[in-house]
């Protein structure tokens, strides 16, 4: 191949894939992984995928909120998503405070949660009176096994998301490095030599 015809595919096929949402084109996997913002979660090697196979939403603790339902009814519904998964994982800082410890420390510094705005484009949208709410709304939790099996009920249950997708959830032991379903223990070498 001459060398302007290696440098005109490269160009075609970078701009390919720049605009293969106006294509109609989904990620390569039809996937949505939904998982927290803490960087010791290396989401494309844990699952190993490359950057175009999913499309990925962050949020602390990588719980299911308003705003990542919307994200995924627009994903299974404008952008082919066939499937979602959920990764939260162990050592969570959501784990390690409570939802009233949050509210008192914004209290201390003068944020108001009797009459908090949640979302600077809808200002009517207020928790007003409701500091229990508010405590909600933060979404700490105690037990990531427990929690992990939560989101998946929570998308399954919202009437936004057709029940054909697939969802299914997984938890990262950042101790180890490795994923394991809710509630089953990773068995390693050392294991399997002492039984």
């Amino acid at each position: 191949m001459l060398m302007h015809e290696y440098i005109d595919n490269e160009i075609n096929e970078k701009r390919e894939w720049a605009s293969r949402r106006k294509s109609g084109h989904s990620n390569d996997r039809q996937l949505l992984i939904i998982t927290c913002m803490d960087e010791r979660i290396p989401i494309y090697e844990a699952l190993g995928i490359a950057t175009e196979e999913a499309h990925i939403f962050r949020n602390a603790g990588g719980i299911i909120t308003d705003d990542v339902i919307r994200s995924a009814m627009l994903c299974v519904h404008f952008l082919d998503i066939r499937e979602i998964i959920i990764i939260n994982h162990t050592d969570c800082e959501m784990m390690a405070i409570s939802g009233s410890t949050v509210v008192d420390a914004l209290n201390q510094i003068g944020i108001n949660t009797d009459d908090m705005q949640l979302n600077p484009a809808l200002p009517e949208l207020i928790l007003k009176d409701q500091s229990e709410h508010v405590k909600q709304w933060i979404g700490m939790f105690e037990n990531i096994d427990d929690t992990c099996e939560k989101q998946v009920a929570l998308l399954q249950a919202s009437e936004l998301i057709p029940n054909h997708i697939v969802i299914n959830s997984y938890i990262w032991q950042v101790e180890s490095s490795n994923l394991r379903r809710p509630y089953e223990k990773i068995v390693t070498d050392a294991d399997d030599n002492t039984q």
